[in-house]
């Protein structure tokens, strides 16, 4: 289940009447996805289709009854800022991941006895 984080908001502030139907529909949702794709004959691809989007759905349903329930918490808008999410995920040559430390490895001296 995806949902996880903001049902813990939910719990956290103790709001169990409104957590829970969200657990409960997700499950609802996908043991009902889960039989619908089965009887399909979809395989297991057919069955990870169907509970990710039971998880998708959960998620935003989960997302939208914290935001009626906790305003205060989710007030941030959700919005994509193309110019952070740019830097982010620009290489920048001085934040330029650390070398992996290499050694090397010296043949076992051999010793004769001649």
């Amino acid at each position: 289940m995806v949902a996880i984080a903001p049902v813990a908001v939910l719990r956290g502030l103790q709001r169990y009447p409104a957590a829970n139907p969200v657990i409960g529909g997700s499950a609802l949702a996908t043991a009902l996805l889960t039989v619908l794709a089965l009887a399909l004959g979809t395989g297991i691809l057919g069955v990870a289709a169907a509970t990710a989007t039971a998880s998708l759905v959960a998620y935003a349903g989960s997302l939208i009854v914290v935001r009626r329930v906790a305003p205060e918490i989710m007030s941030v808008p959700l919005r994509a800022e193309r110019s952070r999410t740019l830097r982010l995920l620009r290489r920048s040559g001085t934040a330029s991941p650390p070398a992996a430390p290499t050694r090397r490895l010296q043949p076992p001296h051999r010793s004769t006895d001649e």
